[in-house]
């Protein structure tokens, strides 16, 4: 993972014990409150393999682009972005255009999410619990650099997360994490 790196929290997000997944505790995203997490240094995945991966329980419903995790540079072609739009998850990348993945939201269910970058192979791939849930060929030259935020878009996430994990490489097993 991209350890070393500063995580800043902004408006007073917080581990809760409400809700959890492992351990005693659990990120709280309060959307009301306009609560997010942001990498103070974010990497730059320039011609690199990426993976992505989460625990989510989402308990917000209905809005417009609820952020779940947003990596890029500001400008459209370099960014890499994931939400629930209206209760499905959809991606952004590279076209500017959001794309349906075809998978609903689990309300007020832990979930695990990765995604993930395989140069190599010229593929995009979204797992959901393990299950290959949508794939793609349309993968960006460069990825990220100005931001790495967790829960912040349109609309903010309202939920929790745990074991939110970034690496540089196109390493999701799920036979691995015993979701396969």
């Amino acid at each position: 993972p991209n350890k070393g790196n500063s995580i800043l929290l902004y408006n007073s997000i917080k581990h809760s014990t409400s809700v959890t997944n492992f351990g005693s505790s659990a990120i709280k995203f309060t959307r009301a409150s306009s609560q997010y997490l942001k990498l103070a240094n974010p990497p730059t995945f320039s011609g690199s393999d990426l993976t992505l991966e989460y625990w989510i329980f989402p308990t917000g419903t209905g809005v417009t682009h609820e952020g779940i995790v947003s990596l890029g540079s500001g400008t459209g072609a370099d960014n890499f972005e994931f939400s629930y739009n209206n209760d499905s998850i959809n991606k952004w990348h590279q076209t500017g255009g959001w794309v349906d993945t075809g998978q609903d939201k689990n309300f007020a269910t832990w979930d695990h999410h990765a995604w993930m970058i395989d140069r190599g192979a010229g593929t995009f791939n979204f797992f959901v619990n393990g299950i290959l849930k949508y794939s793609d060929s349309n993968i960006s030259t460069n990825i990220g650099g100005s931001h790495f935020e967790v829960g912040k878009m349109t609309s903010y996430f309202e939920g929790y997360m745990d074991e939110i994990a970034l690496y540089s490489a196109a390493k999701y097993n799920p036979v691995a994490t015993g979701l396969g």
